[in-house]
């Protein structure tokens, strides 16, 4: 429920944020989802959201691939952060 109210809300705000800032609300929603259910809640929110992210938000959309190193980087932020939260939930 949390990785897909992040992911609608992100298609919400996808005109005013266009392919900045793909992964926040995500991020926020595993923290949801970490607290409220605990590790795999979260890991599971983690999965979905970076998946959903990952085809609809960063470019090239559409696609699995990540071609940005900055979008990379911010992958890997958010895998990290994600996982840590995750596991203090």
């Amino acid at each position: 429920l949390f990785a897909v109210c992040a992911v609608l809300a992100r298609a919400a705000l996808d005109p005013a944020l266009q392919s900045d800032h793909a992964f926040v609300l995500p991020l926020l929603a595993v923290v949801g989802a970490a607290w409220y259910g605990g590790f795999w809640p979260g890991m599971l929110t983690l999965a979905l959201s970076m998946v959903g992210v990952m085809f609809f938000f960063v470019t090239p959309r559409m696609s699995m691939t990540i071609s940005a190193v900055s979008d990379q980087f911010a992958l890997g932020l958010f895998l990290f952060a994600g996982f840590g939260c995750s596991l203090l939930g």
